[in-house]
């Protein structure tokens, strides 16, 4: 069949309006901006219908911000970036879809009708409230606190969960809905340790952690890494403004008569080895649940904070310091997501993010703040030193992780395809 110049033209069209649209919505849900980059071009050069010089004409450009497209060298078109969230399901859908174009068993048509209808699905936040209380209380466990310890986590997630989308309805700075919030969250915590006389840095942490920006940490430092040196320091510097304000509503909350002042001390490789398990798969499948991860995945993404944490906590107990164990577990990590993804055919993201929730250093960060804020400068500028020791060992464990595998288990898959 012959295609007729004018197709031809909204076809080439048709394909910039898809790749657009599709990497926005990457980006939207939470994808680093390599990998949605990376999304684009395959889109791109596996278009059948552009010739070798139309597809060298065509070009992508990613910021934080928005997302360019030159089509021939003096037409360029754009599309901004809208407020981002976490939406795994969502990126693993465009994922597929981009994959069934790329091996021609869609149409650009095709491909851009079922993208539109992809990305005008919202996730359905109801019935997550559990998650949110497993998170909290499973983190507890892991860490070293009591059975009692995680019970209250529980109810302090849960009321971190309802404090922060009941205040969104009255409150639009982000900066000062999540101060309230975790004051609000934090208060069960100061009241519970006021009654028993505990430390309640565990529980502060609990309350935290559900708005922890450890993906937004994560993918500025992977993206700083990849040579996009705007978009991933503002990414790095919006979790930093995260962190500050979650930090605020904790020491605000400690200047109360009643509320106990967090020790900073956290001690978790005395906890035996059955809770550090069952803690950290939990606590991967918590996390998976609120960031809308797909429901057939959450065993194997249980099964790689698994790995993860138990690797951590190992290489913790027999060497001092944060970067050899940051290192070696997600290297470990990387790795492992890299063969979860293969086997399930899914992006690594999708196993590689839930799993880190315990390891980002979003929590040592906060202690970090909490003993800044409250005048213990020396313990925190030895925080603050173990922060950057684990953002160095974040990112040159994932590109070792992704170069161990690309070595010996790609290379092993190839020798046996030949």
């Amino acid at each position: 069949m012959t295609i007729t110049t004018a197709e031809l033209a909204d076809q080439r069209h048709l394909l910039g309006r898809t790749i657009l649209l599709m990497g926005k919505s990457l980006i939207e849900a939470g994808s680093e901006l390599k990998r949605a980059e990376d999304t684009m071009n395959r889109l791109l050069q596996n278009s059948s219908f552009l010739t070798i010089a139309e597809k060298e004409e065509m070009a992508v450009y990613v910021t934080i911000n928005a997302i360019f497209l030159r089509e021939k060298t003096a037409t360029v078109d754009f599309v901004s970036i809208g407020p981002r969230d976490f939406d795994l399901t969502k990126i693993s859908r465009l994922n597929q879809l981009s994959r069934a174009y790329s091996n021609q068993t869609l149409t650009v048509e095709e491909l851009y009708d079922k993208t539109k209808a992809v990305v005008a699905v919202s996730p359905q936040d109801q019935g997550a409230w559990w998650a949110y209380c497993l998170l909290s209380s499973s983190i507890t466990l892991i860490l070293g606190g009591s059975l009692l310890a995680c019970v209250v986590a529980a109810f302090i997630g849960l009321v971190m969960r309802q404090a922060f989308f009941s205040l969104k309805k009255i409150i639009s700075n982000v900066f000062l809905l999540e101060v309230c919030a975790t004051f609000v969250a934090g208060l069960l915590a100061a009241i519970f340790c006021n009654v028993t006389q505990q430390d309640p840095t565990l529980l502060y942490i609990a309350a935290i952690i559900p708005r922890v920006p450890g993906i937004n940490l994560t993918n500025g430092v992977h993206d700083t890494f990849d040579k996009y040196y705007i978009s991933g320091p503002v990414m790095i510097l919006e979790s930093l403004t995260s962190l500050v304000s979650l930090s605020l509503g904790i020491v605000f909350l400690q200047f109360l008569p009643f509320a106990p002042v967090a020790s900073g001390q956290i001690i978790f490789t005395s906890v035996p080895l059955l809770w550090q398990i069952v803690g950290s798969a939990l606590c991967s499948i918590a996390f998976a649940v609120i960031i809308h991860a797909p429901k057939h995945l959450f065993a194997a993404i249980g099964l790689a904070g698994v790995v993860t944490w138990c690797s951590y906590v190992a290489i913790s107990g027999a060497v001092a310091g944060n970067l050899l164990n940051n290192l070696l577990s997600i290297s470990l990590l990387s790795i492992v997501s890299q063969l979860l993804a293969r086997r399930c055919k899914e992006p690594m993201t999708m196993f590689f993010i839930p799993a880190l929730v315990a390891v980002v250093p979003g929590i040592t960060l906060f202690v970090g703040l909490n003993q800044w804020f409250t005048g213990t400068m020396t313990a925190a500028s030895l925080t603050f030193s173990n922060v950057l020791l684990s953002l160095l060992a974040l990112a040159m464990g994932s590109l070792l992780g992704d170069e161990l595998y690309a070595i010996f288990f790609k290379r092993l898959w190839l020798k046996k395809k030949t």
